[in-house]
């Protein structure tokens, strides 16, 4: 019988029911996904039209078993594509392919071609002083799915910090590699503080493109004026130095961004000694 794939309409009964018809190579069932699929389907953001289910010639289940465990969890019905009468070997090669990339994900949302590394920024941009994004439901979403809605406020924030992406560079991150003692390159981190101070200090571009190159490296560019001043050693070296003596300069968090953030303030607004009062806001908002 040559295969057949039709809508069907699958209750949480009949998912049940299917999930009892696992080809005996299936892998195992991984509960944090279908726990995220069971998030998703709760919010309303899961999407059944790009959802296969689909059965070999034997009729057991190669695919989609994730999926049936969360219809049950979720109790959720939904109009499904199903695949029957597949070769049993088609389940080696199931979920082989690459999925696409957020840069690919947002590109095919919003027409616009964006880098990687700009996606990494606008995250950061997004969560740097707020816990909205960083709980468990959130960073399933943001993370494992980048749903739609997501990529829409990516966007929405893109379009507000645009005139501070291009006045650092269209987005530039600072280049050059890792350097000694990182054992991941902190450019995205400096990146965001950096576009975070030139939305405050348009006119300042190439002053705080200067400041985090040091701040990466140690040192300035090799094009520009190699002495450093106190306020950049006071600021930009010590966040340098920072990071090199402590356990997470070799894993890099919003913590350290925000710490960035807070020296660039003071190179700006202080003698490089004052203090912050509290870290988890933008000292650079009144700015805006």
């Amino acid at each position: 019988m040559a295969p057949t794939v039709a809508y069907e309409t699958v209750t949480p009964a009949l998912a049940k029911e299917w999930s009892g018809k696992l080809h005996p190579h299936q892998r195992k069932l991984n509960p944090r996904q279908v726990i995220n699929l069971v998030k998703k389907m709760q919010a309303d953001v899961f999407n059944p039209h790009i959802t296969h289910i689909m059965f070999d010639e034997d009729g057991l289940n190669v695919n989609g078993q994730h999926t049936l465990e969360a219809m049950v969890q979720a109790d959720k019905t939904y109009d499904i594509i199903v695949q029957r009468g597949l070769p049993s070997s088609c389940i080696v090669q199931i979920d082989t392919t690459r999925n696409r990339r957020p840069h690919e994900r947002y590109k095919a949302a919003h027409g616009c071609d964006i880098t990687p590394g700009e996606i990494s920024i606008l995250k950061i941009l997004d969560t740097q002083f707020s816990a909205s994004r960083t709980n468990d439901q959130g960073t399933d979403l943001m993370r494992d799915a980048w749903q739609d809605e997501y990529m829409n406020h990516c966007h929405q924030i893109r379009t507000i910090w645009k005139d501070a992406i291009l006045a650092y560079g269209n987005g530039e991150l600072v280049r050059g590699g890792k350097p000694d003692g990182f054992a991941s390159a902190p450019s995205h981190y400096l990146g965001a503080a950096a576009i975070t101070a030139t939305r405050a200090y348009p006119d300042q571009a190439d002053v705080i493109r200067r400041w985090t190159h040091i701040a990466q490296f140690g040192q300035p560019h090799a094009k520009d004026d190699q002495a450093i001043s106190s306020m950049e050693t006071l600021t930009a070296l010590a966040l340098y130095r920072d990071c090199l003596t402590r356990i997470h300069a070799h894993k890099l968090t919003m913590r350290w961004h925000r710490d960035a953030v807070k020296r660039l303030w003071q190179f700006f607004e202080h003698d490089g000694t004052a203090d912050v009062p509290n870290i988890r806001k933008n000292p650079f908002a009144a700015f805006y």
